[in-house]
């Protein structure tokens, strides 16, 4: 998939994911590998969609939640953007000792500023 992408066949990419997905006992690196494929072709819904799938798997992955975090945070879209769970995202990954991400602060400030 990287490959393709690489090389201008980012649509391709995507749906050669579509079986991995399907198939695979865990498919999270699928679908993270899809959802970023999704976020780079600036089809937020559909990259959140797919993050959120990795977090059912992998509910305390700190890559899904910062990346769909700052989509829910500061998204223009009123339909997708839900600043709540960025911000509830944004204080948990903070409150674990073992996140030392500092793209958290960022996402904090990002959900907090969203939060009004």
């Amino acid at each position: 998939a990287a490959t393709l992408d690489r090389l201008g066949r980012r649509e391709e990419a995507v749906r050669l994911l579509g079986p991995a997905i399907e198939f695979a006992e865990n498919p999270s690196q699928a679908l993270h590998i899809r959802g970023r494929l999704h976020e780079a072709s600036r089809r937020y819904r559909e990259a959140v969609a797919d993050y959120e799938r990795v977090l059912e798997l992998e509910p305390e992955s700190v890559e899904m939640r910062v990346r769909s975090g700052w989509i829910l945070a500061v998204h223009p879209d009123p339909t997708l953007r839900d600043p709540a769970t960025a911000l509830e995202r944004a204080r948990r990954l903070l409150a674990d000792p073992r996140c030392r991400d500092p793209r958290a602060w960022d996402l904090l400030a990002a959900a907090l500023a969203a939060n009004g």
